[in-house]
């Protein structure tokens, strides 16, 4: 996982959350909840957990990441797109996102994130759902 010294995350999240160090912990938690739900294990069950990890945060940092204007946006959802194109190609839809996004809540709930940090990630990851529509 990539540290980012330079990134200001929407919402001061991940430094609300302890830092760094924490978000590493968020990826870990996040991608083993997804790993293990049997439901997505069609899309993500051949995934090395290195490679998951890789695809995940990038989601995660789509969704997170102050923009820094329309361009950054584009390009950041431009990115995770391109990254799960033959996810989508398999059938990979906003019911499976919708899963996804319950894992990043239990995910933080197993690192102890504040309910208020929980709530603006949620916000956040739900602005990525419209990427999964209709694929």
């Amino acid at each position: 996982m990539q540290s980012y010294p330079n990134v200001h995350f929407k919402d001061n999240i991940i430094e609300r959350m302890g830092g760094s160090s924490s978000l590493n912990m968020l990826v870990v938690s996040f991608c083993e909840n997804i790993k293990d739900d049997p439901s997505l294990a069609q899309y993500f069950g051949n995934f090395a957990f290195k490679d998951l990890s890789v695809l995940e945060e990038e989601l995660l940092m789509a969704a997170l990441v102050e923009s820094e204007g329309e361009n950054d946006i584009q390009s950041r959802r431009s990115r995770v797109a391109l990254r799960h194109f033959r996810l989508f190609e398999s059938g990979l839809n906003e019911h499976h996102f919708d899963r996804i996004s319950k894992h990043l809540k239990y995910a933080l709930e197993d690192c102890w994130a504040p309910e208020d940090v929980i709530q603006d990630c949620g916000r956040h990851f739900a602005g990525l759902r419209p990427l999964f529509e209709h694929q």
